[in-house]
């Protein structure tokens, strides 16, 4: 096997640095924050990002006999004709386009390749049109919502979410720091079936409405008291 790629080497220090960080910290809620998170990238690191359902737009130069899109299948392969299926479990999307040039090398000599992921997401909640998506690994979160339509009348870019498994996987505010640094879905580790959910503003409850109006009403009966005195 040749060196980590600086993708790998990337996730790898990141893993290290939460594991150290947990390990130094007293805050009980802290560590097991840290913890997740090194977690989740240590099972990044070993199962790859490509789920079944992406699909990824392939070019090899000099070979027009294959489709210009394929499916990532069952068992994580990808379906290359007559070059076999590659097995893409354990591969970082950045990895793809060398990992495809690597496999293909065996049949071609010097291959040339070209490769863009699409990852299938839904798009949910305060949007105009809520649904599935495809989308590129370099995909801004604001993107995947404009996809969508935009948010609706009554939802909140400072309220979106992503969801996998029905569980939380990234809460607002870490979206709202992945927006601010330009992070792709790439970078968030977002994969096939994940849920992007944009909130809806919050409302002002009946009572609280109520409340504001009767202080309004107490101040203009006690100017109308005072005019008249």
């Amino acid at each position: 096997m040749g060196e980590p790629s600086a993708a790998r080497r990337n996730l790898e220090t990141m893993a290290e640095h939460a594991e150290s960080a947990a390990i130094a910290t007293s805050d009980a809620a802290n560590r097991a924050r840290l913890m997740s998170e090194a977690q989740a990238l240590r099972l990044r690191l070993a199962e790859g990002d490509f789920q079944v359902g992406d699909r990824i737009v392939l070019r090899i130069v000099g070979d027009s006999t294959l489709p210009d899109t394929l499916p990532v299948r069952a068992g994580l392969v990808l379906p290359l004709g007559q070059y076999g299926d590659v097995s893409l479990r354990g591969v970082l999307r950045q990895d793809l386009m060398q990992h495809l040039t690597t496999a293909l090398g065996r049949y071609i000599r010097e291959p040339q390749v070209q490769a863009l992921t699409l990852v299938r997401v839904a798009v949910i909640g305060a949007v105009a049109r809520p649904g599935y998506y495809h989308v590129a690994g370099d995909a801004l979160m604001t993107d995947l919502v404009m996809l969508a339509g935009g948010p609706s009348s009554e939802g909140d870019l400072a309220r979106i979410s992503v969801r996998r498994n029905a569980g939380e996987l990234i809460g607002d505010e870490a979206v709202r720091t992945a927006v601010a640094s330009g992070r792709t879905v790439t970078d968030l580790g977002l994969r096939a079936g994940d849920e992007i959910v944009v909130g809806e503003r919050k409302r002002r409850s009946v009572s609280s409405m109520l409340s504001v109006l009767s202080a309004i009403s107490a101040v203009a009966i006690g100017l109308v008291a005072i005019g008249g005195s």
